[in-house]
């Protein structure tokens, strides 16, 4: 599906030109089959820019290995998914603005929704928020897999945590409320460059979900050490 142009409602931190859902993200935080309940405690290997090489071969081994993984398993193809990721941050946009509860019970993990409640629930009543999106593109920078004991007797489940670079240009206004803002324009919008984790329970029924929004790119460039974990580039 090829991503072209959208115009979504959104919260918007001007002094930030951010989403203030989408920072609230970066907290930690597919449904039949147990799937809403269910989710990996936290990101298993939190990928940085900056790495050292020992580490970088060594994360790029593990990713050459989840990716065989996956494409045994699920099917799982790099063209077919990045193309799923770009859909999912623009789903995640419209749900978002539209503070659709329900739709973000599917498209995130139940720790990524706890960390956007307390921002959808603080928007001013009768306050607008406009978000408008186009070229929408993700890049895989690492594959993982990790297993999650589950409770009341069920088995044992595997999950798979890809992290993408995710780009973007974006215009956020706000308006009503006693309050008029924007970020970018239809001229120059803004280049938003987020690194996201996504998160999907194998076998049947599983789907990927936002399970954490890490930052921006350059945030973590500035904060990364060069012993940073291991990544695959696609």
């Amino acid at each position: 599906r090829a991503i072209s142009q959208a115009r979504h409602e959104a919260v918007v931190d001007p002094r930030q030109g951010l989403p203030v859902i989408m920072l609230a993200a970066r907290s930690l935080s597919s449904r039949p089959l147990g799937q809403a309940r269910h989710e990996l405690s936290t990101v298993v290997d939190r990928w940085t820019p900056q790495q050292g090489f020992i580490r970088a071969w060594g994360g790029w081994a593990n990713s050459t290995l989840a990716l065989a993984q996956l494409q045994s398993s699920i099917g799982f193809t790099v063209p077919s998914f990045k193309a799923r990721a770009a859909i999912l941050f623009e789903e995640v946009g419209v749900a978002l603005a539209r503070a659709d509860e329900k739709s973000l019970a599917d498209l995130v993990t139940p720790s990524c929704l706890r960390s956007m409640l307390p921002a959808l629930k603080a928007r001013p009543r009768g306050q607008r928020h406009s978000w408008t999106s186009h070229g929408v593109t993700a890049s895989i920078k690492q594959i993982r897999l990790a297993h999650a004991k589950q409770t009341g007797g069920e088995e044992q489940r595997r999950y798979a945590q890809v992290t993408c670079v995710v780009d973007a240009a974006m215009v956020y206004e706000i308006s009503g409320a006693g309050e008029t803002a924007s970020t970018g324009s239809s001229e120059a919008p803004h280049q938003l460059c987020d690194v996201w984790v996504y998160e999907r329970a194998l076998g049947d029924g599983g789907s990927w979900r936002l399970k954490e929004r890490l930052g921006t790119l350059s945030e973590l460039q500035q904060t990364s050490q060069p012993n940073g974990t291991g990544s695959a580039q696609g």
